[in-house]
């Protein structure tokens, strides 16, 4: 493996940009409602200390592993084993509205590729995911091993997120997102968008391209008011 440019020059190789503006995506609780699926294993598996349901928990902690009677090794390990296992992962349900909504966002710019922090070992399974659920048939960039992490110097899987964002702008404008964290790892001269799909309305924004919506169809209206 090389330097970091080769690594970023390679990824850009492999993936099919074509010369018009367009947006890459986010998967997990963009347009996967992966943190209340595994909210409700966990509940299942380990119980919540609050009788609180599993959208209650989510509302109240954001991602399950904030919740702290889950924060522990044998939530950890169960996490990482489940997302091996094609049968229990296909039954994550899409965020409401989202399919309907970047089928309208389709009309006005392309969508280049999906960006995901999910490890690249198990991308058959979320591409069997994307296609039982008619999402758009395009590239998956996943998160590689943590020993490449390491060898680049990534602080974690966002860091290489933001990067790896940086690294395909301008041809891909920006990024529909539910992690506020990546926002801290975007260095402030980037000039793209981040859409970003969240009910925290008081972030400290750094970047003027970041468009915060609580729903689908507020997303769809930031996009389709954009100058591209």
């Amino acid at each position: 493996m090389g330097s970091l440019d080769e690594y970023i020059a390679e990824l850009r190789r492999t993936i099919i940009i074509n010369n018009v503006p367009s947006l890459c995506l986010d998967i997990d609780d963009t347009i996967a409602g992966t943190n209340l699926f595994w909210a409700e294993k966990h509940i299942e598996m380990f119980g919540s200390n609050e009788s609180l349901t599993s959208a209650e928990i989510v509302r109240k902690y954001g991602l399950v592993k904030n919740v702290p009677y889950w924060n522990f090794k044998e939530s950890e390990n169960w996490i990482l084993n489940q997302l091996y296992k094609v049968g229990l992962t296909q039954e994550t349900k899409p965020i409401i509205d989202s399919l309907q909504e970047l089928e309208r966002i389709q009309e006005k710019i392309s969508l280049s590729f999906y960006l995901t922090t999910r490890p690249i070992s198990t991308a058959p399974q979320t591409r069997n995911w994307l296609t039982a659920n008619s999402f758009p048939d395009i590239d998956i960039i996943s998160v590689p091993e943590n020993i490449i992490l390491e060898l680049f110097g990534f602080e974690n899987s966002m860091h290489w997120k933001a990067k790896v964002l940086e690294s395909f702008y301008p041809e891909v404008q920006g990024i529909i997102e539910d992690n506020h964290e990546l926002l801290d790892y975007l260095s402030p001269n980037y000039a793209g968008k981040v859409y970003l799909l969240s009910n925290t309305a008081n972030l400290d924004q750094k970047l003027s391209g970041v468009k915060i919506s609580q729903n689908w169809s507020g997303i769809r209206r930031e996009i389709l008011a954009t100058d591209f």
